[in-house]
């Protein structure tokens, strides 16, 4: 994640380089890893048919968040406060929000995963968390998804 922080070339109150998160290289980036995992997929050899039609039908992938503290703090949010956590939430949503738009785009060449439902899925209790913004949940309805599960947060330590 420290990818994405752009020095502004002036110093902040605790007289460390100051950052901004670049959204623009972050919104970039997570359409090109939701096409290159959605296309790993595809060209996979699966040691069973079983498992291929498992990995196909839904098309899970799971983008995560490694670095995401580190990027946070380096922006100059003491880890745990308020501030950090709106950070957390602002850049976390962006990144699931941008996800899910690209899995939109996907499905419109590709088509939707083999079992997706609208109705089943925009009644999913993530579906109506207020995560996903309005337009996505629009897309998602008239479009569909190519990828069942976009996001990933594992325990701490299991993926790093």
């Amino acid at each position: 994640m420290v990818k994405y922080l752009r020095p502004l070339g002036i110093l902040n109150s605790n007289g460390r380089m100051a950052y901004e998160f670049d959204y623009e290289q972050f919104e970039q980036d997570i359409k090109d890893a939701v096409r290159a995992v959605d296309n790993v997929i595809d060209r996979t050899m699966y040691p069973l048919p079983e498992q291929q039609a498992e990995a196909k039908a839904k098309r899970r992938m799971g983008l995560g968040y490694t670095g995401m503290a580190n990027c946070i703090e380096t922006l100059g949010f003491a880890y745990g406060t308020a501030g950090y956590i709106a950070e957390l939430e602002k850049i976390g949503r962006f990144y699931t929000n941008t996800a899910y738009r690209a899995s939109i785009e996907i499905a419109k060449e590709k088509g939707s995963f083999p079992l997706f439902d609208a109705n089943k899925w925009l009644d999913s209790g993530f579906a109506k968390s207020g995560v996903l913004d309005d337009d996505v949940l629009y897309g998602i309805k008239h479009t569909g998804l190519r990828n069942g599960l976009l996001m990933s947060i594992a325990p701490t330590g299991t993926i790093s």
